[in-house]
């Protein structure tokens, strides 16, 4: 079984090319090398001639072939999406935007003065201890890499702050979401 299993990724290998970029189509220097992808020679084709390639994941990401020769240039022109952690108050809390997915609910988020903006409102994935009006919270943004909505950075996690825990938690936002 596993010689059988070796020879058919041998023949995959040889046949198929797996030199592509997986990027945003919203803001195309946001991207990364994939790696898992094994196309034939028709998808490269029509990569080349502009044809969007499609893989399971977000509907505004696309695949990109490269030449293997240019991989290095091709991949200095990407970059990960940019993300910061926000240290606010809740002035709102809303509604869970669905009932079968309760962590993720609505806030209105008075920033501290680092942040890129003073006030943001959005749904949060909220993991832990719901916070409550008048809590210190941090925040994790991500930037606005899909395009889904005008502002230029989306929210992805809430977490409350207290006197006790607020280094651990921050410490442990900053590991999970590698800020």
């Amino acid at each position: 079984m596993t010689a059988w299993y070796n020879a058919l990724g041998r023949w995959i290998k040889s046949t198929f090319k797996n030199s592509f970029v997986y990027a945003s189509d919203f803001k195309p220097n946001v991207g990364s090398r994939e790696r898992q992808v094994w196309v034939g020679p028709r998808a490269i084709e029509m990569s080349l001639q502009g044809v969007k390639l499609k893989q399971d994941g977000p509907p505004e990401y696309s695949l990109h072939y490269f030449d293997p020769a240019t991989e290095d240039s091709v991949l200095a022109g990407y970059r990960e999406p940019e993300m910061f952690i926000g240290i606010g108050r809740v002035v709102h809390v809303g509604d869970a935007v669905s009932p079968t997915m309760r962590e993720h609910i609505f806030f209105r988020i008075t920033m501290e003065k680092d942040a890129p903006f003073s006030e943001f409102e959005g749904t949060f994935r909220c993991v832990g201890p719901e916070p409550r009006l008048g809590d210190e919270v941090a925040c994790v943004f991500s930037e606005n890499i899909f395009g889904r909505h005008a502002e230029p950075w989306q929210p992805c996690e809430i977490k409350k702050l207290t006197a006790v825990n607020r280094e651990r938690v921050l410490e442990g936002i900053r590991k999970a979401w590698r800020v």
